[in-house]
């Protein structure tokens, strides 16, 4: 389970360390195994996916919807266009795509925050102004 925030930089080849708060979470092998990096479709960030988890994700979306309906496909090609897969280097650094990274707003300082199943990494920025914007407001949302 990923959890918490962590700060870090992205190198001068769009590099970055997942940190090692992060990494003591997932078994050694599946830090060899492919991770997903995808835009998210709610916030202004990247979303860093393990392989399952991400195939999980999938998964329950299809189950879902009908590949008929064309909002649905329109919204897989969104999604399935904007990911890329990554693998972790012997440092434990992956590269995010220029293009990924520019489609969240995501620049060279980052925070990686822990939601669970999967991480986010947001522009420093950004992080820290929804931090201040959300200070105090922490609730559970009503059941609907």
């Amino acid at each position: 389970m990923f959890l918490g925030e962590i700060e870090h930089s992205l190198d001068d080849k769009n590099r970055v360390v997942l940190p090692a708060p992060l990494r003591r979470g997932i078994a050694e092998e599946s830090l060899l195994d492919r991770f997903y990096v995808v835009p998210s479709d709610e916030d202004e960030c990247l979303e860093l996916h393990p392989r399952q988890s991400w195939e999980s994700y999938v998964a329950a979306l299809r189950t879902r919807h009908s590949f008929g309906d064309r909002t649905w496909r329109d919204f897989l090609r969104d999604l399935y266009s904007a990911a890329s897969e990554v693998q972790l280097d012997k440092q434990h650094r992956f590269t995010i795509a220029e293009t990924t990274r520019k489609a969240a707003g995501v620049e060279r300082d980052v925070y990686f925050v822990g939601l669970g199943e999967f991480v986010e990494i947001w522009d420093k920025k950004k992080w820290e102004a929804r931090r201040v914007e959300r200070a105090g407001k922490r609730q559970t949302p009503a059941d609907q």
